[in-house]
């Protein structure tokens, strides 16, 4: 149920995003040339198929198991 929702899902890719665009140029940037376009394009390279094939899918899969969990029927 949560897969389809798409409130759910953009404010699980807001709360993984802040730290990713946060903290991964920072990381790259120590392993490139001074040249901040560069750290961006290489950046956005990394952050963006990590989000939509590993990040979302797995939150949203968690979200939807501890949902699951937490309305089961006791009988």
């Amino acid at each position: 149920m949560l897969q389809n929702n798409k409130h759910v899902k953009a404010i699980v890719t807001y709360v993984w995003l802040i730290p990713l665009v946060y903290a991964l140029p920072g990381f790259i940037a120590r392993f490139l040339p001074d040249n901040q376009l560069l750290v961006v394009v290489v950046s956005l390279a990394f952050i963006v198929p990590l989000m939509m094939y590993v990040i979302v899918p797995v939150s949203l899969i968690f979200l939807s198991k501890l949902m699951c969990g937490a309305n089961a029927d006791p009988n």
